[in-house]
């Protein structure tokens, strides 16, 4: 199926509001074991409605993704992401410890490359703050899979410079990526989409980074054989705030809730630890699965809208739609 112009700026619009949802309704269970998720969610509106629909680091930086890469044509460039980082960077939304040292080391004057390599002892991050925040890479190049993957890699080396954190983020995009360009759920079947991730990750260059996520995706593939029951899943998937051990779980969670993003956001962050960035990762698949238009539309209602919340969100959603459409020609 082609989607017209209209349906694919809902794609691009669903990848970014999907992140926002995900990660404002994880946000309020954050930390909790998956036993202690499933009454809370009963009534997801009322959580979104007691936090004020207010958004994490994870949405946070994924909106100044969006806008670097407005800014600049479409293009990543590290030095300029990096002072957008450092100019968007509110504390008070809960960034993570190796994302904060980064950051403070860029408001000392450091390279940008000098301060994400020297977290960790040198070796750089693979937290998933890399992964978080890649929605608008995954919308923008949906049609072009090797841009993708060098944009997602570049975007995460800003912060996050192990070669796991770089993969995890690209893995991500690329799920985002073929969830915007299918047809609809019918096209987004499991195996046909771990064929896919599994072509895209033989094509990684760091070996390691290979062997660690062909062997999450088979984890992924066994998980979705099984009952779903959510402790199980976070057993065998991970929820903690490394990508390894959260990218696969949001992407387990799109696939197996495929027919309604909400479904898929609410499960997402049902698997609990770390739940707004699982939620936000599911959310940015989901939503660019079905589109803006599927979102449960009380949620959307209930997300924070002050100078950069929901409806900024929405036009930056456009305003890379549109850099998308100038690229093939479009007037």
């Amino acid at each position: 199926m082609t989607l017209s112009e209209e349906g694919l700026r809902d794609r691009f619009r669903g990848a970014l509001l999907g992140t926002f949802c995900g990660d404002a309704l994880g946000a309020a269970l954050e930390g909790w074991r998956p036993h202690e998720t499933a009454g809370a969610l009963d009534r997801p509106a009322e959580l979104l409605a007691r936090s004020h629909g207010r958004y994490t680091d994870d949405t946070e930086m994924m909106i100044a993704l969006a806008e670097s890469l407005v800014d600049r044509g479409g293009e990543v460039e590290p030095a300029h992401l990096a002072r957008t980082f450092l100019k968007r960077y509110d504390p008070s939304r809960g960034y993570g410890p190796g994302t904060v040292r980064t950051l403070n080391a860029l408001s000392r004057g450091a390279r940008w490359d000098e301060a994400a390599g020297a977290t960790f002892g040198g070796g750089g991050s693979y937290g998933n703050g890399s992964a978080m925040r890649v929605a608008p890479v995954g919308a923008l190049f949906h049609d072009d899979l090797e841009r993708l993957r060098r944009a997602a890699e570049a975007q995460a080396r800003v912060t996050h410079a192990h070669p796991l954190g770089t993969a995890g983020a690209a893995l991500q995009a690329a799920a985002v990526a073929l969830a915007a360009r299918a047809g609809g759920p019918g096209d987004f079947a499991p195996d046909r989409v771990l064929e896919a991730l599994r072509a895209f990750v033989g094509g990684l260059n760091d070996p390691s980074a290979v062997e660690t996520y062909f062997e999450r995706l088979e984890a992924i593939d066994v998980m979705l054989s099984d009952s779903g029951d959510p402790p199980g899943v976070a057993r065998a998937l991970g929820t903690s705030a490394t990508c390894p051990r959260s990218v696969p779980a949001a992407i387990y969670s799109a696939l197996v809730r495929r027919d309604s993003p909400g479904d898929a956001i609410v499960y997402a962050v049902s698997l609990g630890g770390d739940a707004d960035t699982i939620g936000a990762m599911a959310g940015a698949i989901a939503g660019a699965l079905h589109g803006a238009s599927a979102l449960p539309a009380d949620w959307l209602a209930l997300l924070e809208d002050g100078p950069r919340g929901r409806s900024h969100v929405t036009a930056l959603a456009d305003r890379l739609h549109e850099l998308w459409a100038r690229g093939q020609g479009a007037p």
